[in-house]
């Protein structure tokens, strides 16, 4: 059995593992999701699959994970759009470990117009502490202790916090706002 764990995690590049995706401003939070019931607020699309993970955690018992393959891609979207429209500011915070390979791609997206386009949030957007790939992207080296380069299965110690600054995206006539949280594999192992 311990040989059959080591051989699925070896395959296994990406965790996803978003908990208590929230989006918050001043002292209002509007959605929370700590994914303790499936994929609650959100909704999956593309060829790779998110699914409920008990094995790693933060704050409930459960996450969100990938395991993705070679030449696959993944979208983790918010169902509901949000009316921004009343607020001048706007965060969202999420919880993850991104442990995905240098040519792959994780990376989280806004829509004002309920989905129908995107824009890719890179550093200008982001107040975390990690380091971000190509300006967006996060990876295994956006924290040295997620192991760049290295196959080590993650645990709940590699859990990190991520604010990012929407504001731009809030203010009048920002009433369809979405999120989603993207993944692209190269066709490398």
């Amino acid at each position: 059995m311990k040989n059959s764990s080591v051989k699925i995690l070896s395959r296994i590049k990406f965790f996803v593992l978003i908990l208590l995706s929230y989006l918050s401003f001043g002292q209002t939070t509007l959605i929370s999701e700590g994914f303790e019931a499936g994929l609650g607020l959100f909704s999956q699309s593309g060829s790779n699959t998110f699914t409920q993970n008990d094995s790693i955690f933060h704050g409930g018992n459960f996450s969100i994970h990938n395991a993705y393959s070679n030449s696959s891609s993944g979208k983790l979207t918010l169902t509901t759009s949000l009316d921004l429209s009343s607020y001048n500011g706007a965060l969202l915070k999420f919880h993850h470990i991104a442990k995905v390979e240098l040519g792959d791609t994780a990376i989280v997206q806004i829509s004002v117009n309920n989905g129908s386009s995107w824009q890719t949030l890179d550093e200008t957007f982001y107040n975390g502490q990690g380091f971000l790939l190509n300006k967006t992207n996060f990876f295994d080296g956006t924290y040295t202790d997620w192991k760049y380069n290295i196959n080590t299965k993650p645990d709940n110690s590699w859990w990190k916090e991520e604010t990012f600054d929407i504001s731009a995206f809030s203010g009048s006539g920002k009433t369809q706002v979405s999120i989603r949280f993207k993944l692209t594999a190269d066709n490398l192992l």
